[in-house]
């Protein structure tokens, strides 16, 4: 395994490579490392290393800008230039886009913009415990505030705000995006315990409504974004092999849910 540094439209970024070889079908990940749009990034990110072993594919690991730096729709910029550099190197439908908590906002942004550009959509679309939506007044309302064990949700709430200037943007919210219709097979991973977890479930309702193929994989009583804070428990592992076989297959329309 190997990771040079390298840039994408100017954003640092490092590509994480299996050097047992690349399977030519694998394709190539996207991944926007979470951190609350304030921290994370390839050195935060390391067990993304596990996705490319499992895949044989490489991995994209992008240093977009975040607070105080610039604001989120900055990161979405950032992203977006990244995922327009990635497209002139290799098809659009050989790229999955995948990201964490903060990063998987940013996923889903990035694609949605993508697709509203009339760009060339993604092969696939990934988010771990992804934060959707700004607006965290459902999100406080429901069970998952109470049993929250990593992220205090006051602070989530600030970040929003600040990253907003003050006021949040509802139009920068993917959970808000008019239009799902065209997003590719997307897959949802989250807590059943996380604040989080609303969003990436009234995500997968929109998904289905919208008819895009699409999974949502809910895990019990597990840390906010599990798979890369906690990379050696065993439903880790799990939720990694579950991401390369959902990319492999790039659009099984299994629409399930696993407590």
């Amino acid at each position: 395994m190997y990771a040079p540094r390298t840039r994408l439209n100017g954003i640092p970024c490092e590509e994480v490579v299996p050097t047992a070889g690349v399977d030519p079908g694998a394709g190539v990940l996207l991944y926007l490392p979470g951190g609350g749009f304030l921290a994370g990034g390839p050195g935060t990110h390391r067990p993304v290393a596990d996705l490319a072993l499992k895949l044989r594919a490489p991995v994209v690991v992008l240093a977009y800008r975040r607070l105080p730096e610039t604001d989120i729709a900055g990161s979405v910029r950032d992203c977006l230039d990244a995922y327009r550099a990635l497209t002139q190197r290799h098809p659009a439908g050989d790229i999955t886009v995948i990201g964490d908590s903060a990063g998987g906002f940013l996923a889903f942004a990035t694609t949605s913009t993508a697709l509203r550009s009339e760009w060339d959509r993604p092969r696939a679309l990934v988010g771990i415990s992804p934060w959707l939506d700004l607006d965290c007044t459902a999100k406080a309302e429901a069970p998952t505030a109470a049993t929250e064990a990593f992220l205090p949700p006051r602070v989530v709430e600030a970040v929003a705000r600040w990253g907003c200037g003050g006021v949040i943007d509802p139009a920068l919210s993917p959970l808000r995006t008019d239009d799902l219709a065209g997003f590719p097979p997307t897959l949802l991973l989250a807590s059943d315990s996380e604040f989080l977890c609303p969003d990436a479930e009234f995500m997968a309702e929109r998904l289905a409504r919208a008819g895009v193929r699409h999974q949502l994989h809910l895990w019990h009583h597990r840390l906010h974004a599990f798979p890369v804070i906690a990379p050696r428990l065993p439903e880790s592992k799990q939720a990694v092999e579950t991401i390369a076989e959902f990319t492999a297959a790039a659009g099984s329309a299994v629409e399930d849910r696993v407590a």
